[in-house]
């Protein structure tokens, strides 16, 4: 596994992370377990969850997996969107709907269509500790490496009081590192407003170019970039079909999901690239990328086939 250097934290880490969303809710227990102990096996270092994460349950199976690994790896969990508390019923249906999606995967873009769109939460600054205080527990640890504001407002990232509380925390040995995880416009206001966030979180495919976007701002020149959701809702899908209507489909050696997979990893070389990842065989491909040298032709190549000048793509 080939590995960054994350200056705040002042250690490598494997440029590929562990995506926990769905530890615990869509990924049984049992299947989570096992992925988090093949990831590790295979160099991965970063793991990514979240307080709503698997209904809630992500932290808790996250801190099970900890156990005896966690000087090895690195934590970033977040506060703003709260914890999950889904009913008895929706809860006993969970198996039911894995099954549903392992038999009919063409089921699984519906599913997430259906999610509602993503909102900015205004967090009071009272309660970010709590948050955390309720993560430490969670994760059975008492630190957290990276804490990110999650889909935070820009009022929230500016307050003063919510500076005053991650600068508490942060003293206090909670948390060792602030991070934004949420839109261009709340991580720019944010990193202009503060240089307390260090880390920058945000979903980035060759149809959105945040990554672009964010690099324009001095603010954010010396902020540590994590990326996620390449393949985004219909993402691969939609490039798919590019890649078929291409005069260039029959010269390309690597498959549409390895050629975006290839452009996530080479449009952040020098981040994390987080990555939803749970049966044996997406681990050890997406590790296996993610080991070998960066194809540096990737992003001129998606971004020409998504219809991007390559200027745009720089």
């Amino acid at each position: 596994m080939r590995t960054v250097f994350v200056p705040p934290l002042n250690r490598n880490h494997s440029v590929l992370g562990f995506g926990c969303a769905s530890l615990g809710s869509r990924i049984s227990p049992k299947q989570g377990e096992a992925a988090l102990a093949l990831a590790f096996a295979h160099g991965i270092t970063w793991y990514d969850v979240a307080p709503p994460y698997g209904d809630g349950r992500a932290e808790s199976l996250l801190g099970t997996f900890l156990k005896g690994r966690r000087d090895q790896v690195a934590v970033c969990t977040k506060a703003g969107i709260p914890r999950s508390h889904p009913r008895f019923y929706a809860r006993a249906l969970r198996p039911a709907v894995r099954l549903a999606l392992k038999a009919f995967p063409q089921l699984r873009r519906s599913v997430t269509q259906m999610r509602g769109p993503e909102i900015e939460v205004n967090m009071p600054a009272s309660e970010i500790e709590k948050s955390v205080v309720d993560s430490l527990r969670l994760l059975q640890t008492d630190y957290i490496d990276v804490l990110a504001l999650h889909e935070p407002s820009i009022a929230m990232c500016e307050a003063p009081a919510t500076l005053e509380m991650l600068e508490k925390i942060v003293k206090k040995g909670y948390v060792r590192c602030i991070s934004i995880a949420g839109s261009p416009r709340s991580i720019i206001a944010g990193s202009s407003a503060s240089p307390l966030y260090q880390f920058a979180q945000f979903q980035d495919n060759p149809f959105l170019e945040m990554a672009n976007q964010l690099c324009q701002y001095s603010a954010l020149q010396n902020r540590f970039f994590i990326t996620h959701s390449v393949f985004g809702a219909g993402t691969l899908e939609r490039f798919t079909d590019l890649v078929q209507k291409s005069s260039m489909s029959s010269q390309l050696a690597e498959s549409p999901s390895q050629l975006l997979f290839d452009y996530a990893l080479a449009k952040n070389q020098n981040g994390i690239v987080l990555s939803s990842m749970f049966s044996q065989r997406h681990i050890e491909h997406n590790c296996a990328r993610a080991a070998a040298p960066v194809n540096e032709k990737a992003v001129a190549l998606v971004t020409k086939l998504c219809g991007f000048t390559p200027s745009q793509a720089a």
